[in-house]
């Protein structure tokens, strides 16, 4: 017995919504009437009750057009719709959304909440280096006399290397400067 609601997305399906989505990101600008449209029918392919981060992009993209066309309040409530198809190791997307619910309440006028939103998103992303140091990490290729080398640079050139907390992330321990 199979539901239909529930059958997983064909191949074609997944091309087609990957299509719609590269139409509105077109548009997202330009024509942000058309991109929610584009974006709509993208998401319209996905199941209500299964996570799915291309729906989330489909989602995050017709929040953007709305917002663009000064639908705030649709926008804000589709975006918190759309955290329930974010994976939660996706960190990236989870920042992305953030931010636009930032930006869609500055535009509310919700100031505290705007920058409350935007820190969040700031957060949720991990320096540049962090991913593969912390591969690097756990096959044994560097020492944490290496990793707090990144730190020092990170402190001296902001963005440059990882931050103590992703030390921390990374080794499991605080992050203490070397005595040199």
């Amino acid at each position: 017995m199979s539901s239909v609601s529930s059958c997983p997305l064909q191949a074609q399906d997944m091309q087609q919504a990957q299509k719609l989505i590269d139409q509105a990101q077109k548009y997202l600008y330009n024509n942000p009437k058309q991109a929610s449209y584009y974006a709509a029918q993208a998401s319209a392919l996905f199941p209500e009750d299964e996570p799915s981060e291309v729906r989330a992009q489909a989602m995050i993209l017709y929040c953007q057009a709305e917002q663009l066309l000064g639908n705030f309040d649709l926008s804000i409530k589709n975006l918190y719709d759309t955290q329930k198809y974010i994976h939660p190791t996706n960190k990236k997307q989870m920042a992305q959304l953030c931010s636009l619910m930032g930006r869609v309440y500055s535009k509310l006028g919700d100031y505290n909440k705007a920058i409350e939103l935007n820190d969040k998103a700031t957060e949720k992303v991990h320096s540049k280096k962090f991913d593969s140091l912390k591969k690097k990490w756990e096959m044994d290729y560097i020492t944490k006399d290496t990793l707090k080398g990144w730190v020092v640079l990170n402190e001296k050139r902001a963005g440059k290397g990882i931050t103590a907390e992703e030390y921390k992330e990374i080794t499991g321990e605080e992050y203490e400067a070397s005595e040199e």
